[in-house]
Order: structure tokens, then C-alpha cells, then sequence
């Protein structure tokens, strides 16, 4: 039965215990909460424009998860059927023909520099690291355009494929950069490429016709780890996206021959540019004494 103490109604059990009403209880939560600083900073801060930018940031990065494929790959390779010799020019040194003959690789050589690679701040050489010869996209050229713009139009949209970028957003280019030449002994520890140009995202090599043994490909991410041979003599292409790790087994015979070409974003839109499993998407809430960190990664 109830009974009155202090003022304060009790509600009295049948087996004797006493406990607050309901009206009492939902005085308290409600004194609770008129007296909880942070609800009020939690209120002023959803009306600010902080809080209405990063709603819209979310939407936008699920708007772009959601074109995402499921069977993509942070790293792939593949054959290339049908190849058209591009007719490769070296400056001063003429066509190289394909397959690499030890005389071609010999006149590349000639007008190659040690490739050197970045470490922190510096860009330096050290054979130990790095032992690559390189020609900068200056110095070389195509004697077939047609034939090497060909193959682009070929190799981007399979890129797009294997690294699980949508077919919606095809505001890709692979930009070319550089020729290398791995000889024996040649190799290049595990690093991971550096943002060259604006935009980019990933990394695209094709291994033109050079016979060699070694050389494989070794990429890992995500405690993932693939393994690529490009020793047929056969022409092949393999992409990957920046931040995986990845390094090129020592060379022990003959020549690989490859193109690197810098994949890069042109869409205006960051928030509608999707890309694959490896991508990690953060959204930072900038509020006084506060920072939320939302990571996004697909499988």
C-alpha cells in the first residue's frame, strides 16, 4: 500500500520492498538530463554546419561502397591476347624490337639511368634497394600510336575489373611513365608507390616480350600475400592499387622489360569515385576535444 515519507510517495510491495514510482523516475531522468553539459554541447553541435558536412560525407562514401565489387582484388594479372607490337622508340637509339634481344636490351641499357626510389623526404639510388635501369616518358616513344592506344583501350577496362572499380565511373586514365629494364641481378625491395601525380590511385605494368627467370612480382596487404610471374616470354599486364606493398624478385637470367604507367582519378568528385577492396575511406568529425574515425574496407 503506499504510504508518504519526507514528502516523497513510496510504493510499499506485498513482500515489503519499497521502490520508486514511476512518476519519481521519470523526474529524475528528466533533472538528468537538463543537467548533462555534454547532451547540450550533442544538441548545439547536430544544428551546426560541421555536422551537416560530415552527414553528407557519409551518404556520399555509402553511395559510392555500394558500386563496389565483391570478386575485386587489391592486386591482379593477366595475359594480354592478340598483342600489336606498339613498335618501341628509344631517343638516339631507334626501335627495339620484340621479343628483347640482348643487342636491344644492350642500346636500352646505353640510355638508361639507375632508377632511384624515395625515402622520406629524399629521392636517392642504392643498388642494394633498387637495381633498375630506367628511360623517363621523355625519352622514349611509339612508332605505332594506333597500335599502343589500342592496347590502352584494351588493358583499362580489364584494370577496372580486377580491381573492382564500377563501370559507372569511367573517369580512369593510365598515364604513362617510365621504361625498365631488369637485367640479372636486378631487383627492388618491398616499398610502396608514391603519389607521382595528382589523382593517382594505383600503379599499372606491362611486361612486354623479354625472355628472363625471376623477377616475380610480390605484393601484400591487409595481412594478404600474391605472388605473380612474369617470366613467359609472353606479353602480360598487372595492377595494384598505392598503398600495397610489393616488391620485384631478383632477376637470375635474362631481361624483363616493362612499362609503368601511373593510374590516376579525373573525375572532379572524389565522393563518387569508388574504388576497390584495399581502399580505406576516412571521415574525421571535427568537433572541440572529439575526433571520429570511420573506416571503411570491403571484402
Amino acid at each position: 500500500m503506499p504510504c508518504s515519507r519526507d514528502g516523497c510517495e513510496i510504493a510499499v510491495s506485498d513482500n515489503g520492498e519499497a521502490g520508486l514510482t514511476t512518476e519519481r523516475r521519470n523526474n529524475e531522468e528528466r533533472q538528468q538530463h537538463d543537467t548533462d553539459p555534454s547532451s547540450d554541447e550533442e544538441s548545439r553541435y547536430r544544428e551546426t554546419t560541421d555536422y551537416r558536412a560530415l552527414e553528407s560525407c557519409k551518404e556520399s562514401l555509402l553511395s559510392a561502397l555500394e558500386v563496389l565489387k565483391s570478386d575485386s582484388s587489391f592486386a591482379n594479372i593477366s595475359g594480354i591476347n592478340n598483342f600489336r607490337d606498339p613498335g618501341l622508340i628509344v631517343d638516339d637509339k631507334g626501335p627495339i624490337s620484340l621479343p628483347l634481344t640482348r643487342s636491344d636490351a644492350h642500346r636500352i641499357i646505353a640510355a638508361s639511368h639507375q632508377a632511384p626510389f624515395g625515402r622520406y623526404a629524399e629521392t636517392i639510388v642504392d643498388t642494394s634497394v633498387r637495381q633498375t635501369w630506367e628511360i623517363n616518358s621523355d625519352q622514349f616513344r611509339f612508332h605505332d600510336h594506333g597500335a599502343w592506344q589500342q592496347l590502352l583501350s584494351m588493358l583499362l577496362p580489364a584494370v577496372c575489373d580486377m580491381l573492382g572499380i564500377s563501370e559507372e565511373l569511367p573517369n580512369i586514365s593510365a598515364q604513362l611513365y617510365k621504361v625498365l629494364l631488369y637485367e640479372k641481378g636486378a631487383l627492388f625491395k618491398p616499398h610502396k608507390d608514391s603519389e607521382k601525380v595528382p589523382g593517382m590511385f594505383g600503379t599499372l605494368v606491362v611486361c612486354l616480350p623479354s625472355a628472363h627467370e625471376g623477377g616475380d612480382i610480390v605484393l601484400r596487404h591487409g595481412g594478404d600475400m600474391k605472388s605473380f610471374s612474369t617470366a613467359s616470354c609472353q606479353p602480360s599486364f598487372a595492377a595494384w592499387y598505392a598503398d600495397v606493398l610489393h616488391e620485384i624478385k631478383e632477376v637470375t637470367f635474362g631481361y624483363r622489360l616493362v612499362l609503368t604507367l601511373n593510374l590516376v582519378k579525373t573525375t572532379p568528385n572524389v565522393g563518387k569515385f569508388a574504388i576497390g577492396v584495399c581502399t580505406t575511406a576516412f571521415i574525421r568529425r571535427a568537433r572541440p576535444g572529439t575526433e571520429v574515425l570511420v573506416a571503411a574496407r570491403t571484402q
